[in-house]
């Protein structure tokens, strides 16, 4: 990163940076994020809300589960639908950023 106007905290990705992707044209542009934007106004209880409505289906899961060793296609499908994966992941980056206490 780069310090703009002599700012060291106002900074922007440099070429060398791996948040800038070269454009065909040979500029150098800040990447667009990889990933869908999260549902606006998600919060840590809308969360914990889906989590708790996940339960039945979970214990249904269960003694499958742990004979497979790994969660089936179907309880990854939710979670991904549900972005549980994407919870503590940055907002930049097409995540819910939630904070450490409210993931956990």
């Amino acid at each position: 990163m780069t310090a703009v106007d002599g700012n060291p905290r106002a900074s922007h990705p440099t070429p060398a940076s791996p948040l800038v992707q070269t454009h065909p044209t040979g500029d150098a542009r800040p990447m667009r994020p990889l990933l869908a934007q999260p549902e606006p106004g998600l919060t840590a209880e809308d969360f914990v809300r889906r989590a708790r409505d996940l339960r039945d289906h979970l214990r249904s899961e269960q003694e499958a589960t742990e004979q497979r060793t790994y969660y089936s296609q179907e309880t990854h499908e939710v979670f991904l639908r549900d972005g549980f994966y994407r919870m503590l992941q940055p907002r930049t980056f097409g995540g819910y950023e939630l904070r450490v206490p409210e993931f956990w």
